[in-house]
């Protein structure tokens, strides 16, 4: 009010003294596809994802090439000694191989049974750092949908730290041919909540909704890792969050992509919309020569794949609010478990043979027909 009584309209945005989160800023960025671009190198671009990232976490990206430099170690080692972790059982966890694809190794504990000894240190340290990260900007998430503290955290806390249990959270490490110009990952949306992906070589392509081609809007694949700078990630939410969020927050789609060198397959002629940081950056990314190599053999990445921890009972009514409500049937999911499994049955796996994946396909177009459902275009039959 001034000195005469007048009334003012309080300044945008927070007091001086009185820090925005960082946490809401993440969850806003990537509440509108389902993916956003963070940049936790230590470059002092600002256009590079958010704004001075790597100074909030500074621990994390030295964390990160730790671990993608002993990935590289492992899978350079004799098939023999690779194959001692070999996935077994119908379990996520440990060693495959899918000839013309990748190889890839999923983590969950640290013990020698299930852990090489050439990751343990390195994947323990990384664990530990990312996920606590994820867990602050699932706090942000709670923000941004005007949920109780807590309400989503409760479901990711328990899996914070890598020890001895196995929990459904879990590191995945891969080695992607890239010797030619093909698909090494089928279109797909994550299960999960949260997925961090970091790779050393340009492949990972996510659905874009806000291209437009001659100033018309297309939808379509953008190559988003093509004009990464070294310390780049990509951040995508997952089918769980999906599920809690009463689609409100909706998954990424994304695949991976081997170049093989064929500057050809990068569209010449995309655009991008949107006021936002990340669609800025897109704008930039879409420009210019590649900064990261694409003539590599190989592409190394790594997922760090948050999911709600299975024993934790979902609690509807905390996760309610104004005009976002459960149907009564919804509400038959009483575990974290029973909705991942509930997930798990509606889409195949990418990450299984192909011979096991197209069987797994042509059953889930049958149960579709029989009860109409439709997938999104970009999903085909959907996966993992």
């Amino acid at each position: 009010m001034g000195v005469n009584g007048e009334i003012y309209e309080p300044p945008p945005g927070p007091p001086p003294n009185y820090p925005r989160s960082y946490a809401i800023d993440v969850a806003r960025q990537l509440q509108p596809q389902g993916w956003c671009i963070l940049s936790l190198g230590s470059h002092p671009h600002e256009i590079y994802g958010h704004d001075r990232t790597y100074e909030r976490y500074p621990h994390v990206w030295p964390a990160i090439e730790d671990l993608l430099a002993a990935s590289k170690e492992f899978f350079a080692l004799e098939a023999d000694e690779k194959e001692k972790f070999l996935t077994r059982d119908g379990s996520e966890e440990g060693y495959s191989s899918i000839k013309g694809e990748k190889e890839f190794i999923t983590l969950r504990r640290d013990d020698a049974d299930h852990c090489p000894d050439v990751l343990r240190a390195p994947a323990k340290n990384a664990w530990n750092a990312v996920f606590g990260v994820l867990n602050e900007w699932m706090k942000g998430i709670e923000k941004v949908l005007e949920l109780p503290p807590s309400s989503l955290t409760r479901y990711t806390e328990p899996c914070l730290e890598m020890d001895h249990h196995a929990r459904a959270t879990m590191l995945r490490l891969f080695k992607y041919e890239n010797d030619g110009a093909k698909l090494v990952a089928e279109p797909h949306m994550d299960l999960g909540l949260l997925s961090l992906v970091v790779g050393d070589t340009p492949g990972l392509e996510v659905w874009d909704t806000s291209i437009t081609v001659d100033g018309k809007l297309q939808p379509g694949w953008h190559p988003i890792e093509r004009n990464f700078e070294k310390g780049m990630a990509t951040l995508m939410a997952g089918r769980q969050l999906q599920y809690l969020s009463r689609s409100r927050f909706n998954p990424g789609g994304h695949r991976v992509m081997s170049y093989g060198g064929n500057s050809r397959l990068i569209p010449k002629n995309l655009e991008t919309l949107s006021p936002s940081r990340t669609r800025r950056l897109l704008n930039r990314l879409s420009l210019g020569k590649p900064k990261l190599p694409i003539k590599e053999k190989y592409r190394y990445s790594i997922v760090f794949v948050l999911r709600a921890h299975e024993p934790v009972h979902i609690d509807y009514p905390l996760l309610e609010s104004p005009g976002f409500s459960f149907e009564d049937e919804d509400q038959n999911i009483r575990t974290a478990g029973e909705l991942f499994q509930r997930l798990k049955r509606a889409h195949f796996n990418i990450n299984i043979g192909i011979k096991e994946r197209e069987q797994q396909k042509k059953k889930i177009l049958a149960d579709r027909v029989s009860s109409a459902i439709r997938a999104p275009e970009h999903e085909g039959v959907t996966s993992m």
